[in-house]
């Protein structure tokens, strides 16, 4: 059960195609308001100042624009940055078409059931390529996962990362089915699944539970604690910090 200083973090990585896609993503924002219960009130399309939110009023906004020029939408809550925040993250790798959704947002319900439902729903709006799921506590920021660092002025800053040296396998590969990190939710393609996962034993990916073309795999905090001992594969290991 979460608690009010903690929130609940689904990323999911997904190939959008031309056809419908402004529809199957106002399903998305349906079906993720549906699922969590979270209450949306601002958005801001293309890195614009944030506006009140409409559902009708964004649709339309997107359906005036082709795929190609759809760079970033965050719709976000009353207070704080908890929303869905989606951006074209690939670009500076040359692989275009691929999107990264971040849902964020609070609950004391089965997280589990709550990834499922938004990865099926993803699944749904585009060829859903890799996620995963964790929980964080609310002095992190969802779309970085880092901590934010409050001055003696009031100020916020969130600690850079590197785009690339933060996966365990490049995200290049993305279409591949590359893996970011070791999560307790991990979502991987069944593509990528046919290939040894040095980490991830035969029985895990026998006994994962599949949504849509992926496999989801379940690491128990006490497989995370032992994993992050490792060498080879300890700094990829992202427990839950709520």
């Amino acid at each position: 059960m979460s608690n009010a200083s903690s929130y609940k973090l689904a990323r999911f990585y997904l190939e959008l195609q031309d056809m419908n896609w402004p529809a199957k993503f106002g399903t998305v924002i349906d079906e993720y308001v549906q699922c969590t219960g979270i209450n949306l009130c601002k958005y801001s399309l293309n890195y614009k100042p944030l506006r009140r939110f409409d559902r009708e009023t964004l649709l339309r906004e997107l359906n005036r624009r082709s795929l190609a020029d759809f760079e970033m939408l965050s719709v976000e809550e009353q207070e704080g940055a908890l929303g869905l925040h989606t951006v074209a993250t690939f670009g500076p790798l040359d692989v275009a078409g691929v999107y990264e959704y971040v849902f964020a947002f609070r609950s004391n319900q089965d997280f589990t059931n709550q990834f499922t439902v938004l990865a099926e729903s993803m699944a749904r709006a585009g060829e859903l390529l890799y996620g995963y799921g964790r929980g964080l506590s609310s002095d992190c920021e969802p779309v970085s996962e880092s901590r934010m660092i409050r001055s003696f002025f009031g100020g916020i800053a969130v600690k850079g990362q590197h785009p690339v040296k933060e996966w365990l396998e490049h995200p290049r590969e993305i279409r591949e089915g590359a893996i970011k990190g070791i999560y307790g939710l991990n979502l991987i393609s069944s593509r990528r699944a046919q290939k040894p996962i040095p980490w991830l034993g035969a029985d895990k990916i026998q006994s994962a539970v599949r949504v849509s073309d992926c496999l989801l795999v379940q690491l128990s905090k006490e497989e995370l604690a032992r994993a992050k001992t490792r060498k080879d594969i300890g700094r990829f290991v992202r427990e839950d910090m709520d």
